[in-house]
C-alpha cells in the first residue's frame, strides 16, 4: 500500500502539464522505512515506469550501488532515458593539482524530469548542500525523490544536514518489511 502511495506520488509529480501548477506543486519526495521494506524496488520501479515519456536520473553514493541499478534495469523501450551514476558523477567534482576539490553547478541537468536518489543517509553534508542547490537552480524543477534509512548506513563524514532536509519534505514511509529470514530460501536467491 505504502509504495503505490509512492509511487502515485512519483507520477503526479513529473506529469504537470500545467507550468504554474508544477512551480506550486512539492517537488521533493523522502521514503523513508526500515531495511528490506522495498525503498531501493520503489525507485527502480519508478524509473521503469517514468522512462518512456521523460529523462530520469537514479544517483547513488557509491559505483557498487550504480552497477546494481543498472544490472536490474530491464530491455523495454524507453530505457536509455535512465541514466544512472554517483552522486560525485553528477555533482562533476574535478581534483585540479593543488589537491582541493572545485565543483560548479551542472546545466545538464536541466534535460532531467525525474531524479531518484538512493541511501540518501550516506551523503556527506557537503555533497546534499551542493546537490540541493542544483536542483534548486534547475529552471524546469525536476521532480526529487531521495530514499534513506538513517538507522542503517551514515556518511562517512558528517550528514546531519541531509536528515534535517528530509524532515522539511514531503514523505512515505514504507512498514512492511520484505526480506525472509528462512534459511533455505535465502541460499536459493543467494
Amino acid at each position: 500500500k505504502e509504495q503505490a502511495e509512492a509511487l502515485e506520488m512519483i507520477h503526479a509529480g513529473i506529469s504537470y502539464e500545467d507550468e504554474e501548477a508544477r512551480q506550486n506543486s512539492k517537488r521533493f519526495l523522502y521514503i523513508d522505512g526500515p531495511p528490506g521494506s522495498g525503498k531501493s524496488a520503489v525507485l527502480q520501479e519508478a524509473a521503469v515506469g517514468a522512462c518512456p515519456h521523460c529523462q530520469v536520473l537514479i544517483v547513488g553514493p557509491t559505483g557498487q550501488q550504480v552497477y546494481n541499478f543498472k544490472a536490474k534495469l530491464p530491455d523495454i523501450d524507453g530505457i536509455e532515458n535512465i541514466r544512472v551514476d554517483t552522486i560525485h558523477g553528477v555533482l562533476g567534482y574535478q581534483r585540479p593539482k593543488d589537491g582541493k576539490v572545485d565543483w560548479s553547478p551542472i546545466s545538464a541537468l536541466r534535460r532531467i524530469d525525474l531524479i531518484l536518489c538512493d541511501e540518501g543517509s550516506q551523503y556527506s553534508d557537503l555533497e546534499w548542500e551542493w546537490f540541493f542547490q542544483t536542483m534548486k537552480q534547475q529552471p524546469h524543477q525536476p521532480f526529487v525523490v531521495v530514499v534513506a534509512d538513517f538507522q542503517q548506513l551514515q556518511p562517512v563524514v558528517s550528514g546531519g544536514l541531509c536528515e534535517e532536509f528530509f524532515k522539511r519534505m514531503q514523505n512515505v514511509e514504507l512498514r512492511t518489511v520484505y526480506r525472509t529470514a528462512d534459511h533455505e530460501h535465502l541460499l536459493v536467491m543467494n
